[in-house]
């Protein structure tokens, strides 16, 4: 004869698995949000070729996180372009002396690092053309810190130009100068002071004791 199934039993088995997966989810939420990086987000108004989405974030040149999102935020009312990086720091990536682990969870916490220099820019990895996100404390009173307005989804930490910008920006304002410059003139009185001084030395071959008493007017020759 075939068994029957007891209704009960399968309502039971059903409750109990239900129970059983919410409970695993609870527990997985709750791991998530102990062990949830800290996300923040800079505003570069320059380019960032070479910086993807999984890049990394270094503190010092040390690794401590990834780039999560890159997006160009428009500006229409100053028409202004800037790139919205998101970036996050892992747990336990930064510790104190004592090897105690720092948790930067949120706005709260990052303010103050802000306060005292924390900045990011991006850099070269090498010559690879590949870039990341450098954080790094700088002097605050020198790098006053520029958040652009409106509101940011994530604590904002401010940006310093990278060495790449800065390069080309001085390139450019040589070339300028070099515009200025009268090279055909400059040409010119080279020529005439190369020319003076082979004459110097074409008489001082001639007259070696010219160097001791130094050269005789026409009167004394006679």
């Amino acid at each position: 004869m075939k068994s029957k199934l007891n209704p009960v039993s399968i309502g039971s088995f059903v409750i109990g698995a239900l129970i059983l997966l919410v409970v695993g989810l609870l527990s997985f939420k709750s791991l998530y949000f102990l062990n949830k990086p800290l996300r923040f987000v800079c505003y570069f108004d320059e380019s960032v070729q070479g910086l993807d989405v999984g890049s990394r974030v270094k503190l010092r040149g040390v690794p401590v996180g990834s780039v999560v999102s890159i997006k160009v935020q428009y500006d229409w009312k100053a028409n202004k372009s800037e790139v919205m990086v998101v970036g996050e720091i892992e747990k336990n990536a930064i510790v104190d002396r004592s090897g105690h682990s720092i948790q930067v969870k949120d706005d709260f916490m990052l303010q103050p690092l802000v306060d005292q220099g924390l900045r990011a820019k991006v850099d070269l990895i090498g010559i690879t053309g590949m870039q990341f996100v450098q954080l790094d404390f700088f002097d605050p009173k020198k790098n006053k810190p520029e958040i652009p307005d409106g509101h940011s989804p994530y604590p904002v930490i401010p940006t310093m130009r990278s060495g790449i910008s800065q390069l080309k920006e001085n390139l450019l304002e040589v070339a300028d100068h070099l515009k200025e410059v009268d090279f055909k003139k400059m040409t010119t009185q080279v020529t005439t002071a190369a020319a003076a001084i082979e004459r110097l030395a074409n008489f001082i071959d001639k007259n070696p004791s010219a160097l001791i008493f130094g050269r005789r007017s026409r009167k004394e020759k006679k």
